[in-house]
């Protein structure tokens, strides 16, 4: 008995120990344009349910986190670099090899928005074959749409930001964009660039998602953060009031 409480006495004094001081700055990155999500707002901070998610974390624990928006790709390279955590990592077999991840934040699901007028069943994968569809760089889809990408089965057109994405979309350069969230993620798009919120009786969103994406905070394994990680986790399961998408 005493031995097993001189080691549980251990583990807890070692995860306090790894735990980083009040006094360090843990920078989380975040993606700066994928509302409803994530994004920055006009004064350069950061929103979303991600950025909820970090704040709630804080109040929990009282340790400050520095949430940096960025583009999301540079975001999940200064990541896997070990600079700091991301936050709305997907998980792949690839990424599960370089990071750890917390438990699931909020489950977004990602749906295809068309042109009015250019609607067609989507129900599987094969209701896309020789459609072209906008997506996300640097975003992962879930493996079995990331494969369909890599074997060549989806076309995909890549673009670092949603506007981009369903400019082109508005061009007919694109049969199908995707977007977080559906109708409310498509909306905090066209609310941020004047020539689509002047067409943006143009779009309509399909009504099967194209993936549920389960999204989590992740460090490189290389940074040693399961301390942290388990304090974040304990404060998803302590907020009594469920993350949601707030409509703007």
């Amino acid at each position: 008995m005493l031995k097993i409480l001189q080691s549980t006495c251990c583990y807890w004094l070692c995860a306090l120990l790894a735990l980083p001081s009040h006094a360090d700055e843990v920078i989380i990155y975040a993606d700066e344009d994928y509302p409803p999500i994530m994004y920055k707002d006009a004064q350069g901070q950061a929103r979303g349910v991600m950025a909820d998610a970090v704040r709630n974390f804080e109040k929990f624990s009282s340790q400050k986190l520095k949430l940096e928006p960025t583009s999301w790709r540079r975001a999940y390279e200064y990541a896997v670099k070990g600079k700091g955590g991301v936050i709305g990592l997907s998980k792949t077999k690839e990424r599960l090899a370089l990071f750890d991840y917390s438990d699931v934040i909020f489950e977004d699901n990602i749906y295809l928005a068309v042109r009015r007028g250019k609607e067609f069943e989507f129900k599987t994968l094969d209701d896309l074959k020789n459609k072209l569809i906008g997506m996300h760089l640097g975003a992962s889809y879930g493996e079995q749409i990331d494969n369909a990408v890599k074997n060549g089965a989806l076309k995909a057109d890549l673009s670092t930001t949603d506007v981009i994405r369903i400019r082109k979309l508005l061009r007919g350069r694109l049969d199908a964009a995707v977007v977080s969230h559906g109708q409310i993620g498509l909306d905090a798009i066209l609310k941020s660039d004047p020539e689509l919120l002047a067409n943006k009786h143009e779009f309509v969103i399909l009504a099967n998602p194209l993936v549920r994406d389960p999204l989590h905070l992740g460090f490189a394994k290389s940074m040693k953060m399961l301390p942290l990680i388990h304090e974040f986790n304990q404060s998803l399961k302590a907020n009594k009031t469920p993350l949601t998408i707030k409509k703007e």
